[in-house]
């Protein structure tokens, strides 16, 4: 591979692919699958140098299927197909390589990128805030042109500030919503019951719903509420000596779980009838959710303030409270509560039986039908753009 680099450095690309080739026809069968991506990577950048831009693409996509995470593998796939005329793929290419690169605190500015790599980064940067820009204008520009650019202002600032790279923040230094905070709506932490019409319904239905969660979340059907990424530490979001949050979910980010609700029909048909936020892939995030003894939610912040979070407690013995940005609620069985989750915000079950209430949300009451349609379409088409 020394020599395959050096060829590579003089300018002799049909050199280091062949000495690639040979390197990697001298692999055993016993291999390891990481040594093998590298010389596909390394022969698909050799043979695009050489002419060959099919075969290069190909033996990087052969690379990345094999270990998917090299940022310089998905940057020269960018690269190719861009020259192919390919601008979305290699857009999506090239975010991949940016974003792996970024978390490693590489291409952040000129410091941290090699000079031989500048002009393909920013080259890539450029190609990828045009192609974002595009298509997320494209789902908006529909929803201007049926209800009136008026309609959608403040949807459209925001979408020209995310795509600025200078997405708006909550002036309270006590909020912080972790994707996307919209100026404008009411800032309430506890948000009036008066503007959701549609709590007496789902509280006249408390009993019900009870029944049906003491019977769905047995000790074997439930699930944790957290799930835990490489190198996250459970302890910096819960507290206490053997601390639990579990649930038993009807939707998880916008997936419905038939089997609950055949399970417990009353809650489901009370959930339904609810103006509840639909995003493919992120919401509705719906469940029983169940806070063991002795635990403590640490204090966190919600994604966005264009959902409010809503509980109806079901089963609250002593000493349990929710506590938002210096108001504490000590929640009551039967009595629906709604906040805004950007608010700092943590919970606790100081007793020693399990806390059980039925956890939803439901769209902010200030925007209007547009705005929430406009919105759905955008973080939809933003988690496509980001997922591809």
């Amino acid at each position: 591979m020394v020599h395959a680099g050096q060829a590579m450095r003089s300018g002799r690309p049909r050199e280091a692919v062949r000495l690639i080739e040979a390197a990697e026809a001298g692999l055993d069968a016993g291999a390891e699958a990481a040594l093998r991506a590298v010389l596909r990577r390394n022969l698909g950048i050799a043979l695009a140098a050489a002419g060959e831009r099919e075969a290069g693409i190909a033996r990087l996509r052969e690379a990345l299927a094999a270990d998917p995470e090299p940022e310089l593998a998905h940057l020269n796939l960018a690269r190719l197909l861009l020259a192919k005329g390919e601008r979305l793929e290699a857009a999506r290419q090239g975010f991949r390589a940016l974003t792996r690169a970024q978390a490693k605190g590489r291409w952040r500015d000129a410091g941290s990128t090699p000079p031989g790599l500048r002009p393909l980064v920013l080259a890539v940067m450029d190609l990828v805030d045009a192609e974002r820009r595009q298509l997320l204008d494209a789902l908006l520009r529909p929803f201007e042109e049926a209800h009136g650019r008026p309609a959608l202002a403040r949807i459209r600032a925001w979408l020209e500030a995310y795509l600025g790279h200078a997405p708006p923040a909550p002036a309270d230094p006590a909020r912080k919503a972790r994707f996307l905070f919209l100026p404008g709506l009411a800032e309430d932490r506890i948000h009036p019951r008066s503007r959701f019409p549609w709590i007496e319904a789902l509280e006249a239905r408390t009993g019900a719903i009870r029944a049906e969660a003491l019977a769905a979340c047995s000790e074997e059907a439930r699930e944790s509420f957290l799930h835990f990424g490489e190198g996250e530490d459970p302890g910096d979001y819960l507290g206490g000596a053997e601390p639990r949050w579990e649930a038993r979910f009807f939707y998880r980010d916008g997936r419905r779980f038939d089997s609950v609700h055949t399970a417990c029909p009353t809650t489901s048909a009370a959930i339904e009838a609810l103006p509840l936020v639909r995003i493919a892939d992120h919401a509705p995030e719906i469940c029983f959710s169940l806070l063991g003894p002795d635990t403590h939610i640490k204090p966190h912040h919600g994604v966005t303030n264009t959902r409010l979070v809503v509980h109806l407690p079901l089963v609250v013995p002593r000493d349990c409270a929710l506590h938002v940005a210096g108001l504490t609620h000590a929640w009551r069985e039967g009595e629906v509560l709604v906040f805004d989750d950007t608010w700092r915000h943590e919970a606790w079950n100081r007793s020693d039986r399990v806390r059980i209430i039925l956890l939803m949300d439901t769209w902010h009451p200030d925007l209007e039908p547009p705005e929430r349609e406009a919105l759905a379409a955008l973080v939809e088409g933003i988690g496509r753009f980001n997922r591809a």
